[in-house]
């Protein structure tokens, strides 16, 4: 069997920059495929947050067999290790700071330990960190991940948590889930963004379990401990910046590679695709209009054991010209167009939740019908289910016809914002074309209807819920 991933990197842009343009943007998509063997050494740390907020039943218990369908879903001779996170990190299993082979032996110690775990103390995530980062620094040559649950905020300053995050880049991988209604998106976003992982809300108990167990048997199949985007500029470019943008937000790791080259860290990989936001500083100089002119060459390389990279994929050229056709260098690139629609719908996302907690319900549902629109036009199905949690939406989700669900909880608005992190497939669905002619709609019959004209495509009124009748024009 083939234990080395084949890399294809695909450039969309548009080239073309008006005479006195001076920055290139890129999407860059990078596909692996064809491997059938997983990386030989994988290392998992599972942190369960037990500081006091974590004492009701519900919660710890539902952390408890969590973390023992993550041990079950390890596979065999994998390393791992259990932690405890409250004012410090304590070792769970094994009850030394090491990592132990995944056996039966080991996993049934490992499942006693987790059964006598009890809550009390505080938040300390950058303690958290920094004891994963000793665990899984001994192990360089494998996959490193972490899985992080907390119910809460930090106790420690955001400067602390900062430098504690930017230690832990270099070692492994994260992803992150908090449970409950009092813990930050911002601060599990900030760890997941750089830790290249992925955070998310865990709305009912009853699903962190099959959560644990799917992100662990994700870790199992990963084929390479690490993968680096090399940028390769020409000497009148340079990199602004290169971010992941699917399948979720992340920022990359930035080291120069020889006088101009500069790498991007993206951690491990498996079989999967992901897209990049690649930004180039230009410089025209005397160079001809209406030439192409190559900005940048783009190419993958990925770490073998001993830490030696090696390339894997041929290089893709980003490109360049000049020109005085303003029709030209006036459009934007859709896949380009996406990542700000993405910000875009995260901000409006954001916004709705702040003006909801201010009392603004008006405010909230301005923001959430932007975010509901962004959604559609991306696609991105995902985004639009947990909005759906926050607002009614009549019709097609393109005419962003919505209205505040009553009786809102914390975590409908959590789950929506740590959503609004995670991308939609990277070939959108086409926004429908709009039909010609004046909008055709539907009246609500109900005469005490605040809000009567409703869009064609709806069955009910979206201010009463009233059944409409046959549209009208």
């Amino acid at each position: 069997m083939d234990a080395t991933p084949r890399f294809e990197v695909e450039i969309a842009q548009n080239k073309h920059l008006p005479p006195t343009g001076a920055e290139v943007h890129a999407a860059v998509t990078v596909t692996a495929s064809g491997a059938a063997v997983p990386a030989a050494g994988v290392a998992q740390v599972i942190v369960i947050d037990t500081s006091g907020s974590m004492g009701t039943a519900t919660k710890l218990v539902a952390a408890q067999r969590a973390t023992l369908a993550a041990i079950d879903a390890l596979r065999e001779g994998a390393l791992f290790a259990v932690v405890s996170g409250h004012t410090v990190a304590e070792m769970v299993y094994p009850p030394t700071a090491a990592m132990v082979p995944a056996d039966a032996e080991h996993r049934r110690a490992a499942r006693r330990a987790v059964a006598r775990l009890s809550a009390s103390g505080g938040t300390s995530m950058a303690d958290w960190l920094d004891f994963v980062g000793l665990l899984l620094a001994d192990h360089p040559d494998g996959v490193r991940h972490a899985i992080l649950l907390t119910d809460g905020l930090s106790t420690q300053t955001p400067g602390e948590l900062t430098a504690a995050i930017d230690r832990a880049a270099p070692v492994f991988d994260c992803d992150a889930r908090g449970i409950g209604a009092d813990w930050s998106p911002a601060e599990l976003l900030r760890i997941t963004a750089a830790l290249r992982g992925k955070a998310d809300a865990v709305r009912g108990t009853a699903e962190l379990v099959a959560d644990f167990a799917a992100m662990t048997e994700a870790v199992m199949g990963k084929l390479v401990p690490e993968v680096r985007v090399r940028v390769q500029p020409s000497q009148w470019a340079r990199p602004l910046f290169l971010k992941q943008t699917h399948p979720t937000d992340a920022e990359l790791l930035e080291q120069a590679d020889g006088p101009r080259a500069v790498v991007y860290s993206t951690g491990a990989w498996g079989a999967e695709t992901r897209r990049f936001h690649l930004a180039l500083a230009v410089e025209r100089g005397s160079w001809d209009l209406e030439q192409d002119r190559r900005a940048a060459g783009i190419q993958v390389q990925a770490r073998a054991v001993g830490g030696a990279f090696a390339k894997v994929s041929e290089v893709a050229a980003v490109e360049v010209r000049w020109t005085r056709n303003a029709l030209l260098s006036s459009q934007v690139d859709p896949s380009v167009a996406d990542f700000t629609d993405q910000r875009g719908m995260a901000e409006a996302v954001n916004r709705g939740c702040a003006a909801h907690r201010a009392g603004d319900v008006p405010g909230a549902e301005a923001a959430w019908r932007e975010a509901v629109v962004l959604a559609a036009g991306l696609g991105h199905a995902e985004m639009l289910d947990r909005l759906r949690n926050l607002v009614d939406i009549t019709g097609d989700p393109l005419d962003g016809v919505v209205r505040a669900r009553p009786g809102l909880t914390a975590v409908d608005m959590l789950a929506a914002v740590v959503g609004s992190s995670h991308s939609s497939s990277i070939h959108p669905v086409v926004p429908r074309a709009r039909p010609s002619g004046p909008r055709r709609t539907r009246r609500c019959a109900n005469p005490a209807c605040a809000a009567p004209e409703n869009p064609s495509t709806a069955a009910f009124c979206g201010a009463c819920g009233t059944a409409l009748p046959e549209e009208t024009a």
